[in-house]
């Protein structure tokens, strides 16, 4: 089969409406997903930060490329491929989760899950490994995309979800492991 960028935006729009539509079971626990808009920038954007801050001073220690890799991961010019994540009881959001289509430059059009962060208090609790796993449901047969920071213990989680580090150029993509799941 041949995996076209308009076949994959079509499977990134399924996607975010299917998760929108209803609860995401996750074990004992449910999470509410809703499409961004702007209004939700400020607290994403804070979550974002709340989330990856310990990960990024790791990296970069200079506070100005620090500055730069959370300008570059802001609501803003990602909202329409946006949920917003809160737990099914108390509506408190406890996440993100950005999806996207690329063009990979040497595996073609993928499906790039570009943010995934929760809270630190619902971290640990099964909710990224339950929306992981739901992703690649219904992005099937697609292979699914990241890019985790080196330091981000996060990537223990991708790899028991079956994503495997691909070979990246360092100039591109420096300090990051690039990861593919196949479908």
């Amino acid at each position: 089969m041949t995996i076209t960028m308009a076949r994959v935006e079509a499977v990134l729009d399924e996607i975010l409406s299917n998760l929108a539509a209803g609860p995401i079971s996750c074990g004992e626990d449910r999470l509410r997903a809703h499409r961004a808009s702007m209004a939700d920038a400020a607290q994403i954007d804070r979550l974002t930060r709340l989330t990856m801050q310990e990960y990024v001073k790791a990296t970069w220690p200079d506070p100005a490329d620090q500055e730069r890799y959370f300008e570059r991961n802001r609501l803003e010019p990602t909202v329409s491929t946006t949920l917003i994540l809160s737990e099914d009881g108390s509506g408190e959001v406890v996440g993100r989760l950005t999806l996207g289509a690329v063009d990979h430059f040497r595996r073609g059009p993928l499906l790039d899950i570009a943010e995934l962060h929760f809270l630190p208090d619902s971290q640990k609790k099964g909710f990224g490994a339950c929306l992981l796993e739901r992703v690649a449901e219904l992005a099937a047969p697609l292979p699914l995309h990241l890019m985790v920071l080196e330091v981000n213990p996060a990537r223990r989680l991708y790899e028991r979800m079956g994503f495997k580090p691909i070979e990246t150029d360092e100039a591109l993509n420096p300090r990051r492991v690039e990861m593919l799941r196949e479908a």
